[in-house]
């Protein structure tokens, strides 16, 4: 083989490498550097996993560049044109981004990428990384994009100026061979499954013709519902509650079903949920918890518990932007089923928004929220936490319902995302006895450095430091009138990769032992420690009429028909 062919095969396998560079280092975590041929089991399973293995690692060839390297092959006595160099730069430049593109939205919510949706998603992230950011900090990812671009152009012209006019030896002819061999024999076996994100030799072109197909049929399909055809399911015009419970709406963030399938989080996890039950227990507090599936994993919160409260599964951004632009979609919310019986409602909105464009009277509208309280009305002046910013929970749940108690006796509804553990995880470490101090300025009260920490370890503090504060509060504040649900919005990003769970913990808590036995129906069990083997886990989307159907039966006037259920919630219908 001359120096000659070295250098095309070496561009070659260069350009073949950067492809699949991003995904692996976005993988990293969970994959490995080498696949691992010795562990892939029988001789006829290595032959699969060589062919299609969930491993992100490089050694994988692009189908689309070797279509280039044989249009070089083929044309390399003749003198190609400028545009066709540029061609193929633009053609690669589309195809490397659309990998990282691809493998961020894997990495991060564990789904196939779909423009229609994804695309509201970039915008937004563009818009808070341009308001958030400093300066320097766009300079120099502005820099780099730059000069990664500029590094392709420049192995892209030499691969081709390379290919021209050189003669190919038999190794080279054997390592063509080779590869296009595996490259057909891959394309002929997954001929309908192209769109495999796992495959070894994938046709990359085709993962995007085949979003496109995808974007055009959900955007389709989205355009297409009926606002009649969802809100007769959710009516409670002819029932009656006796006696109105305060409901708080609690959502953890990233509190998933990992904390009792990864030995590195379990024993611990369990340990502190065990202490927070006795601690309940001991104020005469009876709590009853499982699994339920949310619509999205590793991230989208509003997704999950959008689908929660409208009683319907919202899994894709466009379907939820499509329905909170649209006024005549007035769904049926727990908040408005509430509303009917006397309830006024509460969104607790601590993100520090640093000047982005909230349309909080259009959610407002969507959702059914009477009053907001948000970052500004805290009067917050204490640490910071995590990218978003937020304060620390603890305050700002107190702070609301310190608020609200002040304002009138109507029972009232409030909701509440937590944001000190969302990924990455910079969460305060231990409960303060008086909340209000962590909001005075320069206090570090409840903070450690967490430098040296993994981010397992990171995650765990953070989730029993919600446990903790959330346990506090319900003793603090709680009573006789009223009931907290507490529920994870979604797995943790990244740390559960190589899970297929969805589930997170769902517990609901109330001094009514009678309320809470009614929820042994749906498979809850006693405590706060859920019982893996419980059975099948719930539906967010079900919980809608679970709540509903239970505040009535325990408080309302008996009615003639029981209240339906609905396990899958209602699915919107199409005109």
């Amino acid at each position: 083989m001359t120096k000659r062919e070295v250098k095309f095969w070496s561009l070659f396998f260069l350009l073949n490498t950067l492809f699949f560079l991003p995904k692996f280092l976005l993988d990293i975590d969970s994959s490995t550097f080498f696949p691992d041929f010795y562990n892939a089991g029988t001789f006829g399973q290595k032959w699969k996993f060589f062919f299609r293995r969930e491993n992100q690692d490089i050694f994988r060839i692009s189908v689309d560049l070797l279509i280039l390297l044989w249009a070089l092959v083929l044309m390399r006595y003749r003198r190609l044109s400028r545009f066709f160099g540029y061609s193929v730069f633009v053609i690669y430049l589309v195809l490397f981004f659309y990998q990282i593109y691809q493998g961020s939205i894997e990495a991060l919510y564990q789904q196939t990428p779909l423009f229609y949706s994804d695309i509201f998603l970039i915008n937004e992230g563009v818009s808070i990384l341009l308001v958030e950011s400093s300066i320097w900090l766009l300079l120099l990812l502005s820099t780099g994009l730059i000069l990664v671009g500029y590094l392709i152009f420049r192995l892209i012209t030499a691969f081709i100026k390379t290919a021209e006019g050189t003669s190919f030896s038999l190794p080279s002819k054997l390592i063509l061979s080779f590869i296009t061999l595996c490259s057909l024999m891959s394309l002929i076996d997954f001929r309908t499954r192209l769109h495999n994100l796992n495959l070894v030799f994938p046709l990359q072109g085709y993962w995007i013709i085949d979003n496109i197909q995808r974007s055009a049929i959900v955007y389709r399909s989205t355009h297409q519902l009926d606002p009649t055809a969802y809100s007769e399911h959710y009516n409670y015009q002819h029932d009656t509650l006796n006696t109105k419970p305060n409901v708080h709406l609690l959502f953890i963030e990233s509190y998933g079903k990992v904390l009792y399938e990864d030995p590195a989080l379990r024993d611990s996890y369990l340990a502190n949920l065990k202490l927070n039950e006795e601690k309940l227990a001991r104020h005469g507090w009876v709590s009853t918890s499982t699994f339920s599936r949310s619509p999205v994993k590793g991230g989208r919160s509003w997704l999950s518990f959008t689908s929660f409260v409208t009683g319907t599964r919202i899994d894709k951004h466009a379907l939820y932007e499509y329905l909170v632009d649209n006024v005549e979609f007035n769904l049926p919310t727990l908040y408005k089923s509430l509303k009917f019986f006397g309830y006024k409602s509460y969104w607790l909105s601590a993100l520090k928004n640093n000047g982005r464009n909230i349309p909080y009277e259009q959610y407002a509208r969507f959702y059914g929220i009477d009053q907001w309280i948000k970052f500004d009305d805290l009067n917050y002046q204490g640490k910071l936490y995590g990218v978003l910013p937020a304060p620390a929970d603890q305050y700002s749940l107190n702070f609301a319902h310190d608020l609200i108690s002040h304002q009138s006796a109507e029972p009232y509804v409030l909701f509440f995302i937590s944001l000190n553990s969302h990924s990455p995880f910079d969460s305060p470490d231990t409960v303060v006895d008086d909340w209000r101090l962590l909001g005075q300025s320069g206090n570090t009260l409840g903070s450690i450095k967490k430098t040296n920490n993994s981010k397992f370890q990171n995650y765990l503090q953070s989730i029993n430091y919600q446990l903790d504060y959330l346990t506090s509060f319900i003793i603090q504040n709680g009573s006789e009138k009223d009931l907290f649900i507490l529920i994870g919005d979604h797995q943790p990003p990244v740390l559960a990769n190589r899970s297929e769970s969805f589930d997170t913990p769902v517990h609901i808590i109330s001094k009514d032992a009678g309320f809470i036995e009614n929820f042994d129906t749906y498979k809850f069990g006693k405590g706060l420690v859920i019982k893996t083997k419980q059975g099948n886990s719930l539906q967010h989307e079900g919980f809608h009429s679970i709540i509903m159907r239970e505040l009535i039966h325990t408080y309302g006037t008996k009615c003639k028909e029981e209240l339906n259920y609905f396990p899958d919630g209602v699915q919107l219908g199409s005109q």
